[in-house]
């Protein structure tokens, strides 16, 4: 048991490691010997991770007719940071520079090496919204059962015909609410 006169933590030290969307471990040590250990995740379940698809610096072209995985849109993913299970939420955000496509089919596709998924498709409900100078397309958030094995992640999509040029596109993850 802990009295304020023994061990003194800054408060604003703390708060940071209390809304980390990652499970943790924080021990600490007094100077008398004395120890505080905190283990466990949050509680709050409106964390939001961010994770860049794009591993290049310039556009990206989609021009195939049939689905695959796009060039240099991929990354990992450890599911059990947000939730032992791995039972996480997630969402796609793709900024589309140019198209002359008719129709933009994006997909999320996941595979934890034994395991292929496709958490996002393109016929859920997506917003495709005009800007500026293109378009951003949103996918609505999905449950992903993911599991406990750490997995690849990969935008997955086509067009219908034409191309369509998009940067910056990222998967957002949250823990299952």
């Amino acid at each position: 048991m802990f009295r304020s006169e023994q061990l003194s933590l800054d408060r604003k030290l703390l708060l940071p490691l209390l809304i980390l969307p990652v499970f943790f471990v924080l021990k600490l040590t007094s100077l008398s010997g004395q120890q505080l250990e905190v283990v466990g995740y949050s509680a709050s379940d409106n964390q939001i991770s961010m994770i860049p698809l794009w591993q290049s610096g310039s556009n990206a072209v989609m021009n195939n007719t049939s689905g695959a995985d796009l060039t240099n849109c991929e990354s990992g993913l450890d599911p059990t940071a947000y939730d032992l299970q791995g039972n996480i939420e997630v969402k796609l955000v793709i900024r589309i520079t140019s198209t002359s496509a008719g129709t933009n089919n994006f997909q999320l596709r996941t595979h934890d090496g034994t395991t292929e998924s496709f958490p996002i498709v393109n016929t859920d409900n997506w917003t495709f919204s005009s800007t500026q100078s293109g378009l951003v397309a949103v996918s609505q958030w999905k449950d992903f059962a993911a599991g406990t094995n750490p997995t690849e992640i990969h935008l997955y999509g086509w067009v219908d015909a034409g191309s369509t040029n998009f940067n910056s596109p990222y998967l957002m993850v949250r823990p299952n609410r």
